[in-house]
């Protein structure tokens, strides 16, 4: 029977049987550039076929969150988890075996025992939980834990005729907290591929997580990046292609899902946008889009005991994070076709005249050759992805052309975008901007964003050259605060207990202010 749950003092809740939730990964996916011992993170540079090594999403690119604790005795073992939702609920869970890449439990767990020990070490309360029967694993639902709160959790973990009791000391952490925003065309054309990028941010900086990036197009699921890994406090990009196979307004619906362990605010998991899918048009047009952002939150926990003896035992922390994020996008369409093979492409971004980047290639062997029809070609170089598909003639044809330069170090493709884009490559794969070191990864080249982020497209077809200039001019900064508790970003609880007797007060603070500059234009080439 399930209960409502309490405070640890009073009861806990067990959910037999648990069924773990974790995000489903590709299990069967490997490097294809390199072998490494296990453990070891990867290093790559970029392919000279125009594309950057691929990696396995089931390896994590980099996990410096807070882990479960494990422990050992004989044999067997014990890993626990206790996670805060923003409901103010910690979720303990119990395995005698893993939780990631999913939860696999080896061996019976018979009984638990769970203590909340105070900051000097010493026990406030102890549960005991005899006779379970939910095999390997188990989960206790608790109200009123601050983060940062201690719980020795120890198991019996039987195999007859042997039963090994290990003990593990837990530390109550939040829940990750994924977060959605894309940056989309205005307009696409009709049987061209166009490729949404998404960036995730985990906000809460304690744990990592996995999830799906899934595209829907008008309701139905169009692409999907299964079993990404966010570490703590970091933000990576996802990459999604559809193909439109008809004219007129499209719904976009951008979601995180499958977030595992589950998401602290999944309100935050969902962006929108409407993209106009048009026939082949008569101007060399462009949308482009500049953002600069940068976040900056405080959050803070108090966690207070008093003893009507007059003893007191208080618990505080506070974390600072930062997250910048650079992004810089133009989408184009030109109306005339382009011979790729030997077409030669010229990039570059740019800020107040100070190069963010450049790049392009002066033929086939730089690009990477992809679909017959329209003919598609495709570079990846220090961040910036750029993708040319043609079809017809230089009099009687059409060429689209996106530019891209993502705000994060990881990019993990969607199945649709790997067959649109890399014919024969692994699905659920992913990549890095820069060389990876295995401890750090650095998002890419940064700099101040200036008044203005101009673009500059330029394709050479034989004797024929087209140039587009594009030029966004940024936003006053806009600046605004939320919190996970409105309305002044706290969120207060106190309990009155007895045997022995004593008050127990919990505060959770947040707040978060975020700066954006950004800007957006529409035009044609001059």
């Amino acid at each position: 029977m399930t209960r409502s749950p309490h405070p640890l003092s009073r009861g806990i809740t067990l959910a037999a049987a648990l069924a773990l939730l974790a995000g489903a990964c590709s299990r069967d996916l490997l490097d294809p550039a390199s072998a490494r011992a296990p453990g070891t993170a990867p290093h790559l540079t970029t392919a000279s076929t125009g594309r950057p090594t691929l990696i396995s999403n089931a390896v994590k690119y980099r996990d410096l969150g807070a882990k479960p604790a494990t422990g050992r005795s004989g044999s067997s073992t014990l890993a626990a988890r206790a996670l805060l939702g923003k409901d103010g609920v910690t979720e303990l869970e119990v395995t005698t075996g893993t939780f990631d890449p999913v939860p696999e439990a080896t061996r019976p767990l018979t009984r638990l025992q769970v203590k909340q020990l105070a900051s000097d070490g010493q026990p406030v309360r102890t549960r005991n939980y005899n006779g379970l029967t939910g095999g390997g694993t188990a989960a206790f639902r608790y109200e009123g834990l601050a983060r940062g709160t201690t719980l020795q959790v120890q198991g019996n973990v039987t195999e007859a005729p042997r039963t090994d009791v290990v003990t593990v000391t837990e530390t109550v952490h939040r829940r990750p907290d994924l977060r959605i925003s894309t940056v989309t065309p205005l307009q696409v054309r009709l049987g061209f591929p166009m490729t949404v990028d998404v960036t995730v941010s985990e906000l809460n900086g304690d744990v990592g997580a996995r999830a799906d990036c899934v595209l829907y197009v008008n309701g139905v699921e169009a692409d999907r990046a299964r079993g990404i890994w966010v570490d703590a406090g970091d933000a990576v990009s996802c990459s999604l292609t559809h193909v439109f196979e008809s004219v007129g307004a499209k719904q976009l619906r951008m979601e995180v899902a499958n977030v595992s362990p589950g998401d602290f605010d999944p309100s935050n998991n969902v962006a929108h946008a409407t993209v106009q899918v048009a026939a082949a048009g008569g101007d060399f047009d462009y949308y482009a889009y500049a953002e600069d952002y940068v976040e900056r939150s405080v959050q803070i926990g108090n966690n207070r005991i008093v003893y009507d003896a007059g003893q007191v035992i208080e618990q505080n922390d506070t974390t600072h994070t930062t997250r910048a994020i650079q992004i810089g996008n133009l989408y184009a369409s030109l109306p005339h076709g382009l011979s790729l093979a030997t077409t030669s492409v010229r990039v570059s971004q740019s800020t107040d005249g100070v190069i963010l980047h450049a790049g392009g290639w002066p033929d086939a062997t730089d690009g990477y050759p992809l679909l017959p029809d329209p003919a598609c070609m495709s570079n990846w170089r220090d961040g910036v992805v750029v993708y040319v598909c043609s079809t017809g003639t230089a009099d009687d044809g059409y060429t689209s052309v996106q530019y891209v330069r993502g705000g994060s170090a990881v990019t993990y493709y969607g199945i649709q975008h790997i067959r649109t884009w890399w014919a024969g490559a692994p699905e659920y794969a992913y990549s890095f901007t820069v060389e990876w070191s295995g401890s750090s990864s650095d998002p890419g080249f940064q700099i101040p964003i200036g008044r203005d982020y101009s673009f500059l497209v330029e394709l050479t077809d034989g004797n024929r050259t087209y140039r587009l200039d594009a030029t966004v001019q940024m936003g006053a900064p806009e600046t605004s605060t939320w919190t996970y508790y409105p309305p002044d970003g706290t969120q207060c609880s106190t309990e009155y207990l007895p045997e022995p007797a004593f008050r127990w007060d919990i505060c959770t603070y947040h707040r978060a202010e975020l700066t954006i500059r950004r800007g957006s234009a529409v035009g044609f080439a001059e």
